[in-house]
């Protein structure tokens, strides 16, 4: 591994957790740390603008450093087995120079529906086993994961944003 680089952002936390019983989190002032969190099974309620908005698959949440954070999960009861369908969301949560200049230079909401992107999840397990492994020294590995992670999320994000262009089919020849 090559010497410390001041420039580098790491990753505090990443993981995969089912909600089975109800979760709430409120941070009133506002996060230290940048905050991903992808909605990937059930139902949930996070704040968003100000507002406390329903959360559902596909939903990729994005909070900077200062914002405040609500978050509220309630399992639902399946009425006819008696089972507990589960909330499931990956989450993320980094901070560094890197991803303040990121985070600058780029206009992601705080909420989009990305559905279920096979690179960013891949990405996203590939983090979260990197994580576990935090007896060896992994962080240029972390790093250049996140930094992935990020540009992967601005572009999956433009291109849903994006306003699709058609291509005109004016002049097909088949000779």
């Amino acid at each position: 591994m090559t010497k410390p680089d001041p420039h580098r952002s790491g990753v505090i936390y990443a993981n995969y957790f089912a909600h089975t019983k109800p979760h709430s989190v409120k941070y009133e002032e506002g996060l230290t740390y940048y905050l991903f969190r992808f909605q990937a099974e059930g139902t949930c309620r996070a704040l968003v603008a100000g507002n406390y908005e329903t959360i559902i698959p596909g939903d990729l949440l994005i909070y900077p450093p200062g914002q405040p954070y609500g978050l509220n999960v309630q399992p639902r009861n399946l009425t006819a087995s008696g089972e507990t369908q589960p909330a499931s969301d990956y989450f993320l949560a980094g901070k560094g120079e890197w991803l303040d200049s990121w985070w600058a230079n780029t206009s992601l909401p705080v909420k989009t529906n990305i559905g279920f992107d096979d690179t960013v999840l891949t990405l996203w397990k590939h983090i979260i086993s990197e994580k576990k492994k935090m007896m060896q020294n992994l962080d240029e590995i972390m790093d250049y994961l996140l930094r992935t992670f990020c540009l992967t999320l601005e572009h999956v994000i433009g291109s849903i944003r994006a306003p699709r262009e058609r291509i005109p089919c004016t002049s097909l020849s088949y000779s």
